[in-house]
């Protein structure tokens, strides 16, 4: 799920990077990031559950790593993000928060922003016609992740100028 960014950082022209992830639960994508790390780059991991940010906070603290306590829809815009990693499980919200979601991390994003996500393989339907359609104009990779358990589906999308015009606020 993070071959984006590491071939991204192999990449001798790339300047530091500015990363989100959003949900990180326990770090299964946090621990990918981390050795990945560079001098200058900046990583805002933003996680609601108090118990999973003191347990991310503590696990993954590192040179460029930034913790919040904090929901998504709170977080400041300030310089867009490279890249933007997603556990949120849209699948279990209701399709309104879905959708109020996606609208801030592409408010978060810039052209050329890569956006990830994963959902369960139990969970099949997409319930959000505006996830269906971001999708259908965004994604420029998806495949499953067996190592996973539950195994997952993953997207990577790439955010356009005509995404940042026609899906934000």
């Amino acid at each position: 799920m993070v071959e984006p960014l590491r071939k991204r950082m192999q990449d001798a022209q790339s300047g530091p990077l500015r990363i989100l992830e959003v949900g990180p639960g326990t770090g299964a994508i946090t621990r990918h990031i981390v050795p990945m790390l560079r001098k200058g780059d900046h990583v805002d991991v933003v996680e609601l559950n108090p118990i999973l940010h003191a347990h991310v906070s503590k696990e993954y603290a590192a040179e460029g790593m930034h913790f919040h306590n904090m929901n998504l829809l709170d977080v400041e815009v300030g310089e867009p993000y490279d890249f933007i990693f997603s556990g949120i499980p849209y699948e279990s919200l209701p399709v309104e928060l879905t959708e109020m979601l996606w609208r801030k991390k592409i408010q978060l994003s810039k052209v050329g922003t890569t956006i990830t996500y994963f959902k369960y393989l139990n969970i099949i339907k997409i319930r959000s016609p505006f996830l269906r359609k971001l999708i259908s104009k965004s994604c420029r990779e998806q495949g499953l992740e067996f190592r996973n358990l539950p195994p997952a589906r993953f997207y990577h999308l790439t955010i356009s100028e005509s995404i940042l015009k026609d899906f934000s606020f």
